[in-house]
C-alpha cells in the first residue's frame, strides 16, 4: 500500500502539469485568434482604402483630361458627376 502512494502523487503532479498546460494553450490560441481578427479586419479597411485611392485616380485623370479638351468639357464635367455619384453609392453600399 505504501509502494502505492508515490505513484498516486506523482500521478496527480503531471495531470496538473497537463492541466495547467492546457489552460495555458488555450489562453494562446484565444489570443491569436483576437490577433488574427485584428488582422484580417485591418485587410479589409487596406482594401477599401486601395479602391478609394483607386477612384479618385479615375477621377483625376478624367479631370485632366477635361482641361486639355475645352470643347467637350460640359459632357465630361457630366461623366465626372456620374463617376462621383456611383463612388458615393459603392461608399454607401460598403459602410452598410
Amino acid at each position: 500500500m505504501d509502494d502505492i502512494l508515490p505513484v498516486v502523487d506523482g500521478l496527480e503532479t503531471k495531470v496538473k502539469k497537463l492541466s495547467n498546460a492546457y489552460i495555458e494553450g488555450r489562453t494562446e490560441i484565444n489570443k491569436l485568434k483576437r490577433e488574427l481578427n485584428e488582422l484580417k479586419e485591418t485587410i479589409e479597411n487596406q482594401k477599401k482604402t486601395i479602391s478609394d485611392l483607386e477612384e479618385k485616380y479615375k477621377v483625376v485623370k478624367l479631370a485632366k483630361s477635361i482641361s486639355s479638351e475645352n470643347g467637350e468639357s460640359r459632357e465630361l464635367k457630366y461623366k465626372i458627376n456620374e463617376l462621383v455619384r456611383e463612388i458615393d453609392k459603392c461608399m454607401a453600399l460598403l459602410n452598410n
